[in-house]
């Protein structure tokens, strides 16, 4: 099993690509840091993180990837995970989204949470995490750390 950890959209258009869609993981689509990856599997309750005035309108800043068009920019809102070092979404929410569409980016991302979770929890075959650029050892010692207290049996 290939599972996306980020940093970009691009690991999970690949594992699609090469393996067959499969359904729609956390990090899929998100924009992301190693801290923010592991800050998410590390929580005690994702509510925290997936809340309404968590989740804030975003400008483009130093960490931020360029999107390949400039008109998918405009069709789509950038929002931030506001309580993250770095997590954006660029694919969610359309340019003018209200409190409904707001609610249901946050439905979907604790759909996705959950299913990430029971991935580890109830694979039977080994899992590869795979991730776009460097993973600081720290990050990485932190990341297996986290994943082994969800499930220490996680191949």
């Amino acid at each position: 099993m290939f599972i996306s950890i980020g940093s970009c959209c691009t690991v999970k258009y690949n594992i699609d690509k090469y393996t067959g869609p499969k359904a729609t993981l956390f990090f899929d689509w998100l924009l992301t840091d190693m801290a923010s990856v592991n800050a998410v599997l590390g929580s005690r309750n994702i509510n925290t993180i997936l809340c309404c005035t968590n989740i804030v309108p975003s400008h483009p800043c130093p960490h931020s990837f360029n999107v390949s068009s400039q008109e998918s920019q405009a069709k789509t809102a950038r929002v931030r995970f506001q309580s993250l070092s770095y997590c954006e979404s660029i694919h969610d929410l359309p340019a003018s989204y209200n409190a409904s569409r707001l609610e249901h980016f946050i439905e979907t991302y604790q759909r996705r949470y959950q299913r990430f979770i029971d991935h580890v929890l109830h694979c039977q075959s080994i899992i590869y995490f795979i991730r776009k650029g460097m993973i600081a050892p720290e990050e990485k010692d932190t990341f297996i750390k986290t994943i082994q207290s969800i499930d220490p049996g996680c191949n």
